[in-house]
């Protein structure tokens, strides 16, 4: 009985916005929406939110009201108490609409989230079945992972779409909604920066689902020791500079916008790029950090390595040349267990120490297991002369 006509509805704003001499582009420009959403509201398919009624009716030149009697009032009509009754029924049902209402996008987003998620522990699953345990895995990325996905499902399912009005009307750095709270000093939020904001914290939340176990893989498996070294610096970096860095650009380039907003999904190449320095800035502060990277060169055939933390091993049909590896005890003394299996050709290990003292040199190694006592960062160089076998240190 108090529901509004969407269709008379629909009639009546295109009405008033032809009078005004505005296309539905502009009109949506000026409310912060698409104009798709207006030509939704034209044909009555959808009416718009309660937000938006008045900021609607001063555009077009009406009141509230007669945007919800679809109808101009005449200036000396009195309202008696039973049709200002109908008018907050209507406003009332209009809300609870609204707050029933799971918009497409929001279940699209959620989905894609989702199946990031999904792949994210699809590579984690892959990486147990290389010999990652799933207390190192957990260690390095589960805090990371959690973060990511709770605030993903925030900012892709729950965020609100449009700030109040007063963001507009005044400068304010900090954001509250339920457990989120957002203060980034020198950073004003209103609804021209609002979905770039939003659309940065997606973007955050669906690559680093799915990159962040790859990432694990490769700095675990290339860059050992910078890992070892610098896994919480990395961390950091990737978890609140991944996050912060480009909300911060993207809420600053917009936050002056003139009253003419592109939709945040045309942005991406801006935080792709942003990503991209992120990234660089990453591997330059760890490689500087550590000095050092894992080498190698030569022949290998048939070679399949398992490289972790704490592991290094490695199968062969045909091994000529070197492979190196730095690894950081933190100081602490510890032994190094190391496993030879020899078949035909020669392999030798040499062990030194940061200072570049030798602590173990041999040649010509057959098949054997053995200990060796080592502290702080060593050098360890596996050579091969057209071996045939297999090595496997741990420590």
């Amino acid at each position: 009985m108090f529901e509004i006509d969407k269709a008379k509805f629909g009639a009546f704003v295109a009405q008033l916005r032809k009078e005004k001499g505005l296309m539905q582009k502009e009109l949506a420009e000026k409310l912060y929406v698409s104009d798709k959403a207006v030509s939704k509201w034209e044909r009555g398919l959808s009416i718009p939110d309660v937000a938006i009624l008045v900021p609607l009716a001063e555009i077009l030149g009406v009141t509230v009201t007669e945007l919800l009697e679809c109808r101009r009032l005449p200036k000396n009509e009195p309202m008696d108490s039973q049709q200002t009754e109908e008018i907050v029924k209507k406003v009332i049902g209009l809300s609870e609409e609204e707050q029933r209402k799971y918009r497409p996008d929001r279940l699209k987003k959620g989905l894609q989230l989702f199946l990031c998620a999904a792949v994210g522990l699809l590579e984690i699953w892959v990486l147990t079945m290389l010999g990652y345990s799933m207390e190192e895995i957990f260690a390095s990325l589960g805090t990371m992972m959690i973060l990511m996905a709770i605030f993903g499902l925030y900012f892709c399912v729950f965020t609100k779409e449009k700030l109040p009005r007063y963001y507009d009307d005044n400068r304010i750095s900090s954001f509250s909604d339920g457990f989120l709270r957002m203060n980034m000093p020198g950073v004003y939020f209103n609804n021209r920066n609002w979905p770039y904001i939003v659309r940065a914290g997606q973007l955050w939340a669906m690559i680093g689902l799915v990159a962040s176990p790859a990432c694990f893989f490769v700095m675990t498996k290339f860059f050992p020791a910078v890992w070892d070294t610098a896994a919480v610096y990395i961390i950091l970096i990737l978890v609140l500079g991944g996050l912060f860095i480009p909300m911060t650009v993207v809420a600053r380039k917009y936050e002056y916008a003139p009253d003419n907003p592109r939709s945040a999904h045309v942005n991406r190449k801006d935080w792709i790029w942003i990503c991209g320095c992120v990234i660089a800035v990453v591997i330059f502060v760890v490689i500087l950090r550590s000095g050092v990277a894992p080498t190698g060169s030569g022949l290998q055939m048939g070679w399949v390595e398992s490289n972790t933390r704490d592991h290094w091993s490695a199968t062969y049909a045909f091994h000529d040349g070197y492979q190196q590896r730095t690894i950081n005890t933190d100081g602490e003394p510890t032994v190094l267990e190391v496993e030879i299996v020899s078949s035909s050709g020669e392999i030798g290990m040499t062990v030194t120490d940061e200072n570049g003292n030798v602590i173990y040199d041999q040649q010509g190694i057959e098949t054997t297991s053995f200990e060796i006592e080592i502290s702080g960062k060593v050098v360890i160089k596996i050579t091969g002369q057209d071996h045939k076998g297999s090595f496997s240190l741990s420590w």
